[in-house]
This record gives C-alpha cells, sequence and structure tokens, in this order.
C-alpha cells in the first residue's frame, strides 16, 4: 500500500513538472509578429485574489508552505510555485504565472482555492494506475 502511494506520489510530481514547465515555456517564450505562440494560447492569466484570500491566512500578499497545506493543499504541488526556494511566494508572482484553462471551467478568470483543489485532484485521478 506504501509502494502504491509513493509511486502515485512521483507520477503526480511528475505531471505537475510538465504543468510547471509549460508555465515556464509561456512566461519565456516571446511571441512572434505580435500572434502568441502555441503555449501561451493554452494558457491564461487569472486573478488570483480569491485564492489568497482563502489560502493567505495573514493576509500578507504571500503564501508558506504552512498556509498552503492548511489549506489542504498537497506540498509536492507547493515548489511549483515557490520557484526561488525562499519559503514563501507572493500574490504578484502568481498573478503572473499562466495557467492552463481546464483550471478555471467556468470562465470566470478567478482562481480560488476550490479550482486549484479540483485541478490537483484530476491530475492525480487521471494518473496512470498502478
Amino acid at each position: 500500500m506504501q509502494i502504491h502511494r509513493c509511486i502515485n506520489a512521483v507520477i503526480l510530481c511528475m505531471t505537475l513538472a510538465v504543468f510547471a514547465a509549460n508555465i515556464a515555456y509561456g512566461q519565456a517564450a516571446p511571441a512572434k509578429n505580435g500572434a502568441e505562440n502555441e503555449a501561451v494560447s493554452n494558457t491564461l492569466t487569472l486573478d488570483v485574489t480569491p485564492f489568497f484570500d482563502e489560502v493567505d491566512t495573514n493576509h500578507d500578499d504571500q503564501i508558506t508552505l504552512a498556509e498552503w497545506t492548511a489549506a489542504g493543499l498537497i506540498p509536492q504541488v507547493y515548489s511549483m510555485f515557490d520557484r526561488d526556494k525562499k519559503g514563501y511566494f507572493t500574490k504578484q508572482s502568481m498573478s503572473a504565472m499562466k495557467h492552463p484553462p481546464v483550471i478555471d471551467p467556468d470562465h470566470s478568470g478567478k482562481l480560488t482555492l476550490e479550482k486549484m483543489k479540483a485541478y490537483i485532484n484530476s491530475k492525480r485521478e487521471n494518473a496512470p494506475p498502478q
């Protein structure tokens, strides 16, 4: 049972690493001739204020790992956002990130804790069976 959890965690981390790479590529790749490249057109920028309102319990516009896990989010995903390993990430840095369109199924343009949890859970559920 423990080995299955470990394998599932590895698969989830690999899936999320691909997600993070897509985010990084979407931010780094310049648009050519005014047109968005394919990586950017498959991502969107979301208003992260609702997410921060729910997760950032001390309201300093930073989310620590403790706040992240207290919100019920898995620690393996946290490092995607705390890229510089400061022990927190800011509302500003998360606002600048590109997100996959499926994370916003109602097309509201807003990221919420519930949407983040649903997205992470969908990635876990879609991981290959062990």
